[in-house]
């Protein structure tokens, strides 16, 4: 080989290493990172702001998430009031989103804000967990935008989780509130915008659950389930409740042990015209026509023809002498009896029984 030749062979190679060397610094991030988010050394905390992003190692991590990585959101520089924003024109994603995951994390928030988006794709239980630790809390804000998920958007997993929605759409199959047993406390606040997905309040035993509906729209192709096996807490102080599809009946203490409370303080929550309102689900009347089962509380509601007609409930002394117990199951002792019903009269003072619930 000549001089000449050696020389332009010389420079292809190096060009070549050149175009190799700045391929490989532009490739993308393998997938499937862990990461965090640390506005330390960010003036405004921004999703799209890639120098608050950081490896579970602490290196820079020089990108936003994907959709197969997971976020452990857990720091003080992000704590409330100082969310973390997601704002307009922002499309944010990750596979796993998890808010306060420590005590050191305590009120680490997320914002999503008008024109902004958020994509969970995990489909698991708690694959997007707003409250993540016992003892601390997460939050999540929206003040317009959507946040949508592959599963359910678990609020107060292991710890507290709190989801303020004042616009915007909140997007889940189902929203739970309160998962972990002993730990798990969820609260949704509604003031405006939609909730389109079930709602199931206070999950597992002795986990919580409240949700507070004073505006905007629900919008289910199911009803909520308040204490599903847990304690759960639902007010309606204003809003539309929407419901479509193939729906549930609306359950107030599903399972044994389980607490549901529903409070009206508005009219105007509908529970569509063929379901009912159980009262202690499972503790139905059974094929012999007298409670058979433990918490065998239950009332439903059907339709009135006239306008003076009051829905009233009481709760007897289990000794009234005017109460027919001659039908309850035998070695069963009575822990309360109630009675349900609408009327056309405001008195407080009405014979007889609907439900009673049962002790072993």
């Amino acid at each position: 080989m000549n001089t000449a030749t050696a020389t332009t062979t010389r420079l292809r190679t190096a060009f070549a290493s050149a175009i190799a060397a700045s391929t490989l610094c532009a490739a993308p991030h393998a997938s499937g990172e862990n990461l965090n988010y640390d506005a330390s050394g960010v003036a405004t905390p921004l999703w799209s702001d890639t120098a608050g992003w950081k490896t579970e190692g602490g290196t820079a991590y020089g990108a936003v998430p994907s959709s197969s990585d997971t976020i452990w959101l857990n720091s003080a520089s992000i704590a409330d009031p100082n969310p973390l924003r997601i704002a307009s024109g922002t499309a944010a994603e990750a596979g796993k989103l998890i808010v306060c995951t420590t005590k050191a994390g305590d009120k680490t928030a997320i914002q999503i804000e008008d024109g902004g988006s958020l994509a969970v794709s995990g489909a698991d239980a708690t694959d997007f967990t707003i409250g993540n630790w016992s003892g601390a809390k997460g939050i999540l804000r929206m003040t317009g935008g959507s946040v949508s998920s592959g599963g359910p958007i678990t609020i107060g997993g292991n710890g507290r989780g709190e989801v303020f929605l004042d616009g915007g759409s909140l997007n889940s199959t189902p929203i739970q509130l309160g998962y972990m047993s002993g730990h798990g406390d969820g609260y949704l606040k509604i003031n405006g915008g939609n909730v389109n997905g079930f709602l199931k309040i206070g999950l597992n035993g002795n986990a919580t659950g409240t949700v507070e509906f004073a505006g905007g729209t629900i919008a289910s192709g199911k009803l909520a389930t308040i204490g599903e096996a847990g304690v759960g807490r639902f007010v309606f102080d204003g809003g539309v409740h929407q419901v479509t599809g193939d729906v549930w009946d609306f359950k107030i203490g599903d399972q044994a042990t389980s607490r549901g409370e529903l409070v009206l303080l508005k009219t105007g929550l509908s529970f569509g015209s063929s379901r009912k309102l159980f009262v202690g689900y499972h503790g139905t009347f059974g094929d012999a026509g007298r409670p058979d089962l433990v918490n065998s509380a239950k009332f439903s509601v059907s339709g009135t023809t006239t306008s003076d007609t009051y829905f009233r409930g009481g709760v007897f002394a289990p000794d009234r002498t005017d109460l027919n117990l001659d039908k309850l199951p035998e070695n069963k002792g009575i822990a309360g009896v109630w009675r349900f019903g609408l009327f056309t009269s405001t008195a407080h003072d009405f014979p007889g029984f609907q439900c009673s619930c049962l002790r072993s």
